[in-house]
């Protein structure tokens, strides 16, 4: 419960003014708590939004603007307006992650977030070609050198063979098809 509240703390001083229209940019805080509550799958015990299941579904909800009174396509559509306008700066150090500086999305494909997954594909229809200044790679290009080094028998193999039929068939590509 701690740790909740802590990421909350810090996740809603950068959330923007409703019916303002201004998103501020997040800051290196609450990119950290989001990047953990997609991480730890934490589960939101009294969410704001009837969307919201999950932490890290308020805290992006909240950062975006969303308002309780939003319809369900309002609701994913501000929320996938703030993410593509900040993926670039959405970027994970957390423990055993490599890349370091990774996009979330990656964080979400190594810690086998379904949710989070789910959600940027599904309900909010993300950009799913960032490439990471970090390694000048694609989210797709990360499961395929995961998958590599995983091997196509192992459950985490078979899991990310799952994860690149979806994020191909809902539009993702490699870095070096983007050039």
């Amino acid at each position: 419960m701690l740790f909740k509240l802590a990421l909350f703390a810090v996740a809603t001083s950068v959330a923007a003014t409703p019916g303002d229209g201004r998103q501020p940019p997040p800051s290196d805080d609450f990119v950290g708590g989001l990047c953990a509550a997609v991480e730890s799958k934490v589960l939101e015990n009294a969410p704001s939004y009837n969307q919201v299941t999950y932490l890290y579904q308020q805290f992006i909800a909240e950062a975006s603007g969303v308002q309780f009174t939003d319809s369900s396509e309002q609701y994913n559509s501000k929320i996938a307006t703030w993410l593509n306008a900040n993926m670039p700066t959405l970027l994970c150090n957390t423990s055993n992650f490599n890349p370091r500086n990774g996009n979330i999305l990656k964080l979400a494909v190594a810690r086998q977030n379904n949710s989070f997954i789910n959600d940027a594909i599904l309900n909010w229809k993300i950009d799913l070609n960032q490439i990471d200044a970090t390694d000048g790679k694609t989210v797709l290009d990360y499961i395929e050198d995961r998958k590599a080094s995983s091997g196509t028998t192992s459950a985490f193999g078979k899991t990310l063979q799952r994860y690149w039929e979806k994020f191909r068939a809902a539009g993702a590509k490699r870095a070096s098809e983007l050039h």
